[in-house]
């Protein structure tokens, strides 16, 4: 080999590098189709041509790494990358093009080419790989890619006459490549694009933020394609129906303008500049102040269809809402069916919910008329009405303990929705009942928080249908906090986890300024989703004794089931024929009820008096008498009463 040492360095390293890159390349084809392609085959033809089994087993990492390379090449320090090196290239040109024929020798400048036409190269295959077979719409990449080329290999063969003519030929088609390269980028990326452009790419940059919330997102969507479609200045007043409602949706104001404005369009004496400035200064004026009383009353009444008798008496009940006493049982008595519909609404106008996180009224009604016929009006205790009086206790706790100080709006939004959905869906069994029986929900959830799962999978399910989003309007970090929050929430009413979430709220309580930080307001939040679960022997007796019956009666039929099927009762509560009732529920108060409302009480003293002293302490004093009352008169005949209604009765009767 002959020659100078330096070029003989430049040859070695460009033969060792053009070796090394193409056993990488063989390697990775071979990981590729062998590993990645053929490990995914089936025994069976069918499972193969499964179109949803090869949605879930494509593979990802080809697309990962083409997204991942597509937003290298569209970001802006690889633009300006480029384009230095573009101009570079075409300062080189123009040099070799005017001392090439000057020069005996030539060889550190073709191998100067020769790097910058490998560069090239790269390039095209990279946008090749990103943009697959679209990278060649453009005639212009047609035509460079071939240039490219030709160049690469011209500089394996000979440097004769005829090589060097053609290699002529290449730089001058190059330079007009080049310049054309700097001409497009310098117009897209430096300020040269027209003012569409510019929006199109701010809108579309816009759209990859993840704060945006689902509606906007679709929204941008919807603008980008408007304008790309050339549709930007196209008029429609005709009326529109609202997605899911069914129902026709007309600005008539909105119509009213535009048809004022394309009449009098061509009459300068009928228009002024100041019509459509003042026409959207009223409509944003009515959306600033589109929640106010007059105007709520209006679509509330609308959406929420009882008597106007009715809601008169409604609006007395709800202006104590913030007391202790609620009974829910008048309350279903007269709102029936629209019963959760009523109290969500009230509830997210009176912390302004509605507004705050621009929740659609109309899916907001779905998701609620959703929610109340999910629960089965056949168990006696975990039905629509027990949902309710949860979401009242924790309202309570939010309003009169005072428990807003230490959570935000998203989370009282959270802590109402949890409550409303925490047995969503409730078959009136137990978990150990589900897991003995080996149910399919049990099998589902591996025995673990059984219906809990159950009630967050299905309100789920009925949250992210598009006519009941009522999250479509949060950001997507909003979003994962509510749904975090209700999850953990909901999850916390597992009967088994009575020790971790006292425990967890005991360890926590007495830290400074606790809660201090998300992980701290999550477990004062559980604990209030508890104790609001499991709050019934902190009422006033009257409703406390109503409640006792009902879930006795649930758990009596649960054992009725149980000695049907020949199975051990799950509890001993259960056996309609032995248990004391009274007995019973001191058991459940002193165990479950108690330890919480102790704790409870004294991170919010305000409420003792209600909880405590007026509530939980006279309960039990009566729950005494009666136990006692039952072991002396040995009245077993009429605790066993086979029929549930007169059972249900008697219990009652022995409060007066």
């Amino acid at each position: 080999m002959y020659g100078y040492a330096t070029e003989l360095w430049i040859t070695f390293g460009i033969a060792f590098a053009v070796d090394q890159g193409k056993s990488l390349l063989f390697h990775f084809c071979v990981w590729y189709f062998l590993l990645r392609r053929c490990g995914y085959l089936k025994v069976t033809e069918d499972q193969f041509v499964n179109e949803r089994w090869l949605m879930e087993r494509r593979d990802k990492m080809l697309f990962n790494m083409r997204k991942s390379c597509g937003k290298i090449m569209d970001s802006m320090y690889y633009k300006r990358f480029s384009i230095i090196l573009l101009v570079i290239y075409a300062i080189f040109v123009l040099i070799v093009l005017s001392i090439y024929s000057q020069l005996s020798d030539t060889y550190v400048l073709d191998v100067m080419d020769q790097v910058f036409i490998s560069i090239f190269l790269f390039e095209i295959i990279c946008n090749v790989f990103v943009q697959s077979i679209g990278y060649y719409k453009d005639y212009f990449n047609i035509f460079d890619t071939v240039i490219v080329l030709v160049s690469f290999i011209m500089f394996f063969v000979g440097q004769n006459t005829k090589g060097l003519a053609v290699l002529r030929l290449l730089r001058l088609a190059r330079l007009v490549i080049v310049l054309r390269k700097v001409s497009v980028t310098k117009r897209n990326n430096s300020g040269y694009a027209t003012a569409l452009e510019e929006t199109l790419a701010i809108l579309k940059t816009l759209k990859s933020e993840k704060k945006l919330s689902f509606r906007q997102k679709k929204e941008l969507t919807w603008a980008i394609e408007i304008i790309e479609s050339n549709k930007l200045y196209d008029v429609s007043i005709d009326q529109k129906v609202e997605k899911g409602s069914g129902q026709v949706s007309q600005d008539a104001e909105a119509k009213k303008w535009i048809a004022m404005a394309t009449k009098t369009s061509n009459d300068p004496l009928q228009w002024f500049d100041r019509d459509l400035d003042d026409y959207l200064y009223e409509r944003k004026r009515d959306n600033d102040f589109g929640e106010d009383k007059g105007m709520f009353e209006e679509e509330f009444r609308q959406h929420v269809p009882l008597p106007d008798r009715t809601h008169f008496q409604l609006e007395k009940i709800f202006d104590d809402i913030a007391k202790w006493r609620f009974n829910s049982f008048q309350y279903f008595e007269m709102c029936g069916n629209q019963m959760i519909s009523h109290f969500i609404f009230r509830l997210f106008h009176f912390y302004d919910i509605l507004r705050k996180f621009q929740v659609p009224v109309v899916s907001l009604k779905s998701f609620c008329n959703a929610i109340f016929e999910g629960y089965s009006s056949s168990n006696p205790y975990h039905n629509a009405i027990h949902a309710i009086d949860v979401t009242h206790r924790y309202n309570y706790f939010i309003v009169s303990g005072n428990l807003m100080k230490y959570i935000s709006d998203l989370d009282i939004m959270a802590a109402l929705l949890a409550s409303v959905i925490h047995d969503f869906q409730h078959p009136g069994v137990n978990n150990e009942f589900l897991i003995k029986k080996s149910h399919a929900k049990a099998v589902r959830y591996n025995d673990i928080s059984v219906l809990e799962n159950h009630h967050l999978a299905s309100a789920f399910a009925v949250l992210l249908d598009q006519n009941c989003d009522i999250t479509i309007d949060l950001t997507e970090d909003q979003y994962w906090v509510l749904r975090t929050s209700i999850i953990k929430m909901v999850m916390s009413t597992d009967p088994k986890l009575q020790e971790e979430t006292i425990g967890s709220f005991k360890n926590y309580r007495g830290l400074p300024n606790f809660p201090n930080n998300d992980k701290e307001k999550q477990i004062l939040m559980n604990m209030a989703m508890r104790i609001s679960d499991y709050g019934n022997p902190l009422q006033p007796h009257d409703l406390y004794f109503k409640w006792m019956a009902l879930m006795m009666e649930e758990f009596y039929q649960q054992g009725d089931i149980e000695d049907h099927l020949q199975m051990d009762y799950s509890s001993p509560f259960m056996n309609r024929r032995e248990t004391n009732p009274y007995a019973a529920q001191l058991s459940f108060i002193n165990i479950v009820v108690e330890p919480m409302a102790l704790i409870w009480v004294e991170f919010l003293p305000d409420i003792k008096e209600d909880v405590l002293t007026r509530g939980l302490m006279e309960n039990k004093e009566i729950l005494k008498q009666k136990s006692e009352q039952v072991i002396e008169n040995n009245d077993e005949e009429d605790l066993n009463l086979p029929d549930k209604k007169k059972r249900r009765d008697h219990i009652l009767s022995m409060d007066n």
